[in-house]
């Protein structure tokens, strides 16, 4: 949602809690951040990782703890942009988030160089946990590094047809994550596809 990322742009204290501490919270918390909504909410996030793509730059560092969702859990917003870049000046052998459970294969085991997918993979990840409010879904950081593509694929496979399902998400919703999800890039989904897919399902639960 393009309003969300201005009002984080220009420092609006609107946003008060990480979507990291609203997994950690107590069940009131949780409670709070109703199911029904999270997928729009998520939708709302997403496009504005795409308009943050439309004027050339990259975040490369999508993760439950930078987001930020106001105090009625109905918006949520993108912050710490302190490794984002543009997208052309993204290079070989370049920055690899230090949470590399959301860091994008191709990048963080490859040293490949960040594209717009790089973020489609830490946005598709941070949405698995926002949707389930569930952060014990993924590998720690220590584990993540001594894992390979095979292991990485293996995991988020589990995550999509595993826990999205036992959350009683739609097949369309655990086909959206999982393309997204995909460790090899030339397969992975798109920024518009996912958002795509996303407001597909979100509409069709209206």
């Amino acid at each position: 949602m393009v309003t969300g990322v201005l009002k984080y742009v220009i420092g609006l204290p609107l946003y008060e809690i990480s979507l990291w501490d609203v997994m950690g919270s107590n069940r009131l918390k949780k409670a709070q951040f109703q199911k029904k909504k999270r997928l729009s909410v998520y939708l709302g996030l997403a496009e504005g990782v795409e308009y943050l793509h439309s004027l050339g730059w990259l975040h490369r560092d999508i993760k439950s703890a930078n987001v930020l969702l106001n105090t009625a859990m109905n918006i949520a917003v993108l912050a710490d942009v302190g490794a984002a870049i543009l997208t052309s000046e993204a290079t070989e052998g370049g920055f690899v988030s230090t949470t590399r459970m959301y860091c994008d294969p191709a990048v963080s085991l490859h040293s490949a160089k960040s594209t717009t997918k790089s973020d489609v993979y830490g946005l598709a990840k941070t949405g698995i946990e926002m949707i389930t409010l569930d952060r014990s879904i993924f590998k720690n950081n220590a584990a993540v590094q001594k894992m390979d593509d095979a292991a990485l694929a293996d995991e988020n496979k589990q995550a999509c047809h595993g826990a999205l399902k036992d959350a009683g998400y739609s097949p369309g919703v655990v086909s959206l994550f999982f393309k997204a999800t995909a460790c090899n890039r030339e397969i992975r989904s798109t920024m518009s596809e996912l958002i795509g897919a996303l407001s597909t399902e979100v509409n069709a639960k209206k």
